[in-house]
């Protein structure tokens, strides 16, 4: 009789094991990759990289900023918001890298939100940061 509860007790570790490394084995992300080509079938690096912010000039005067980089001809936005109102606006295209400012302005106490967008031949991205004043 001690046997067979030895040997069932046994069988049961056994598929419990089994169970276990099976769960334990399973894929745990999939990824999924996409590429571009250019005319000559090179393939074209998505590196974009874009930051923004608001700088204190002096006293009350900002002027918001968007930087960024990405390979090939780029142009660089900036919006500067208060509230859902746009108050100033700002691009710069160049070659690898670019900053676009907005023109230097007095601003009053509120929230303030800067939108930074790059585009170039890998697409469009964009950044946000909001600023309490």
């Amino acid at each position: 009789m001690q046997k067979k509860v030895w040997a069932l007790l046994l069988a049961v570790v056994c598929l419990m094991t089994m169970t276990v490394g099976t769960v334990s084995a399973a894929p745990q992300e999939v990824f999924e990759y996409s590429i571009t080509v250019d005319e000559n079938g090179d393939i074209v690096p998505y590196a974009n990289s874009i930051s923004c912010g608001l700088t204190n000039a002096s006293g009350s005067n900002y002027y918001a900023w968007a930087s960024g980089s990405s390979a090939g001809s780029i142009t660089v936005s900036v919006y500067l918001y208060k509230g859902s109102s746009q108050i100033n606006q700002a691009s710069k295209s160049g070659t690898s890298s670019a900053t676009a400012k907005t023109s230097t302005m007095t601003l009053s106490s509120g929230t303030y939100t800067v939108r930074g967008y790059i585009t170039s031949g890998s697409g469009t991205d964009s950044a946000s940061r909001n600023y309490n004043i």
